[in-house]
């Protein structure tokens, strides 16, 4: 990890995927999650097996304080969402995923 970013204050993120009307969507299934963060080859705390529950909520614990694009792989192997979203140390950070589907 590069340099002293571990001491980055760490908040977490719920997330929740919609479709294009904005409406709740569910797949069914666990798709993947991936958590991208705006300072370069940074990953964050358990990032490996983090995946959206069946109804298309996720939950990602611990994520340093800073800008996050997330995206969401489905079983298929392709990206069908992405948001940005910033996460603050010490809050619970909410985005909404717009997927195509």
């Amino acid at each position: 990890m590069p340099g002293a970013l571990h001491l980055l204050p760490r908040g977490s993120l719920k997330g929740q995927l919609v479709n294009a009307n904005g409406d709740r969507f569910t797949p069914g299934d666990n798709w993947d999650v991936l958590a991208l963060g705006d300072i370069e080859q940074y990953e964050p705390d358990g990032g490996v097996g983090i995946a959206t529950n069946p109804d298309g909520s996720f939950f990602i614990p611990a994520l340093a304080e800073m800008g996050w694009s997330i995206q969401i792989v489905s079983r298929s192997g392709d990206v069908v969402g992405s948001a940005h979203v910033e996460v603050q140390g010490g809050l619970q950070a909410f985005v909404e995923v717009e997927v195509s589907q």
